[in-house]
Protein backbone atom coordinates (compact mmCIF):
# COMPACT_ATOMS: atom_id res chain seq x y z
CA UNK A 1 0.00 0.00 0.00
CA UNK A 2 1.44 3.71 -1.09
CA UNK A 3 1.14 5.66 1.63
CA UNK A 4 0.26 9.51 1.38
CA UNK A 5 2.59 12.26 2.65
CA UNK A 6 -0.62 12.82 5.26
CA UNK A 7 0.45 9.18 6.97
CA UNK A 8 4.29 9.39 6.58
CA UNK A 9 4.77 12.71 7.61
CA UNK A 10 2.51 13.40 10.62
CA UNK A 11 3.31 15.34 13.42
CA UNK A 12 5.11 12.89 16.27
CA UNK A 13 2.57 12.25 19.52
CA UNK A 14 5.93 13.07 21.79
CA UNK A 15 4.96 16.20 23.76
CA UNK A 16 7.34 16.63 25.70
CA UNK A 17 10.99 16.23 27.27
CA UNK A 18 11.70 15.92 30.76
CA UNK A 19 15.49 16.32 31.40
CA UNK A 20 17.56 14.39 34.57
CA UNK A 21 20.40 14.24 36.17
CA UNK A 22 22.01 10.92 35.92
CA UNK A 23 25.08 12.14 37.25
CA UNK A 24 27.11 14.87 38.33
CA UNK A 25 26.07 18.37 39.50
CA UNK A 26 25.25 20.18 35.84
CA UNK A 27 23.38 22.99 35.74
CA UNK A 28 19.86 22.11 34.24
CA UNK A 29 19.42 24.87 32.24
CA UNK A 30 22.65 23.80 30.02
CA UNK A 31 21.48 19.90 29.83
CA UNK A 32 21.52 19.34 26.25
CA UNK A 33 22.40 16.32 23.34
CA UNK A 34 24.20 18.47 21.03
CA UNK A 35 27.33 17.24 21.90
CA UNK A 36 26.62 14.04 21.98
CA UNK A 37 24.69 14.25 18.30
CA UNK A 38 27.80 16.25 17.11
CA UNK A 39 30.48 13.54 18.11
CA UNK A 40 28.01 11.16 16.81
CA UNK A 41 27.75 12.80 13.45
CA UNK A 42 31.41 13.28 13.15
CA UNK A 43 32.00 9.32 13.88
CA UNK A 44 29.38 8.31 10.88
CA UNK A 45 30.88 10.70 8.31
CA UNK A 46 34.33 9.66 9.13
CA UNK A 47 34.34 5.51 9.70
CA UNK A 48 33.06 4.14 7.08
CA UNK A 49 31.70 1.52 9.03
CA UNK A 50 29.22 3.66 10.12
CA UNK A 51 27.57 4.83 7.51
CA UNK A 52 24.38 3.96 6.32
CA UNK A 53 24.20 1.27 3.33
CA UNK A 54 28.07 0.98 3.07
CA UNK A 55 30.32 -1.95 2.09
CA UNK A 56 32.74 -1.13 4.58
CA UNK A 57 31.71 -2.90 6.91
CA UNK A 58 33.31 -5.49 9.79
CA UNK A 59 32.64 -9.00 9.76
CA UNK A 60 33.20 -9.06 13.77
CA UNK A 61 32.81 -7.41 17.10
CA UNK A 62 36.37 -7.23 17.31
CA UNK A 63 37.40 -5.93 14.26
CA UNK A 64 34.81 -2.75 14.48
CA UNK A 65 35.75 -2.05 17.97
CA UNK A 66 39.67 -1.90 16.78
CA UNK A 67 38.74 0.25 13.95
CA UNK A 68 36.62 2.04 17.05
CA UNK A 69 39.77 2.74 19.36
CA UNK A 70 42.06 4.03 16.28
CA UNK A 71 38.95 6.38 14.97
CA UNK A 72 39.04 7.45 18.43
CA UNK A 73 42.67 7.64 18.88
CA UNK A 74 43.39 9.71 15.67
CA UNK A 75 40.51 11.91 16.67
CA UNK A 76 41.41 12.92 20.09
CA UNK A 77 45.32 12.78 20.08
CA UNK A 78 46.67 13.15 16.56
CA UNK A 79 43.82 15.92 15.06
CA UNK A 80 44.45 19.04 15.42
CA UNK A 81 41.42 20.97 15.84
CA UNK A 82 40.96 24.33 14.44
CA UNK A 83 38.53 25.89 16.92
CA UNK A 84 40.48 24.98 20.04
CA UNK A 85 44.39 25.28 17.63
CA UNK A 86 45.52 21.96 19.47
CA UNK A 87 44.28 18.38 20.29
CA UNK A 88 41.13 17.42 22.83
CA UNK A 89 43.93 15.59 24.36
CA UNK A 90 46.00 18.42 25.09
CA UNK A 91 42.85 21.05 25.83
CA UNK A 92 42.01 18.21 28.84
CA UNK A 93 45.62 18.19 29.57
CA UNK A 94 45.77 14.07 29.03
CA UNK A 95 48.94 15.35 26.48
CA UNK A 96 51.36 17.93 26.19
CA UNK A 97 52.19 17.65 22.62
CA UNK A 98 50.70 16.50 19.37
CA UNK A 99 51.25 12.49 19.03
CA UNK A 100 52.21 10.40 16.21
CA UNK A 101 51.56 7.18 15.40
CA UNK A 102 54.46 6.22 16.28
CA UNK A 103 53.68 7.53 19.82
CA UNK A 104 50.95 5.43 19.92
CA UNK A 105 52.92 1.53 18.97
CA UNK A 106 55.99 2.82 20.73
CA UNK A 107 54.09 2.93 24.15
Amino acid sequence: MIESGRERYSPSKLKGVKRTVVTGDPDPDMITTAHIERGNLTLRTRMRRFTRLASGFSKKKAYLACALALHIFAYDFLTVHSTIKQTPAQASGIAESVWTWADLFAN
